[in-house]
């Protein structure tokens, strides 16, 4: 599990105190939903540099021919934000305590990624420790119960202990 677009719009609506609907799927402008959007788009294309804009915008309900919020308005809310850091230092607070839950949550899912890949990795050490004591005890138990029939056991030409399985006719 790693961290997605999802959980950032989460920890900025839990940081605001604001529905994560009425944040993702809401038209509305009011100042608290277009400023959690405003944030949650700058935090998302800051954790998720390669993430294009218009995949970000498509997190969120606009009124374009998409419904989804375009290029455009992620540009301007990723430069809205910045400049009200850059301005106020309260906002500037706010963003980096928002920051520090991002981080720490980062750093739950992958410690908790790490946990599950560890414990699997050694189930699957088991199963194949098990694996191979079962063919081996196979292998084991065919050769003790059938044991190998000396006359298939013909290598290039020459019969096993001498005899060839043919009988040999007397004239």
């Amino acid at each position: 599990m790693r961290l997605t677009e999802q959980d950032i719009i989460k920890i900025v609506c839990d940081y605001y105190e604001l529905n994560y609907n009425a944040v993702v799927n809401s038209i509305c402008k009011k100042k608290e939903l277009a400023e959690a959007r405003q944030v949650s788009m700058f935090l998302i294309k800051k954790y998720f540099e390669k993430r294009s804009l218009e995949k970000i915008g498509q997190l969120f309900k606009g009124k374009g021919k998409t419904g989804n919020k375009d290029h455009a308005t992620v540009i301007h809310g990723i430069a809205t934000t910045q400049k009200r850091i850059d301005l106020y230092q309260d906002f500037r607070k706010n963003i980096s305590a928002i920051e520090s839950k991002i981080d720490t949550k980062e750093e739950v899912l992958e410690s908790y990624h790490t946990a599950i890949w560890a414990e699997n990795d050694y189930y699957y050490n088991d199963r194949r420790d098990i694996a191979v004591f079962i063919r081996k005890a196979i292998e084991f138990l065919k050769y003790h119960f059938y044991p190998p029939n000396p006359f298939k056991s013909v290598e290039k030409g020459i019969a096993v202990n001498g005899y060839s399985g043919f009988r040999e006719h007397s004239r």
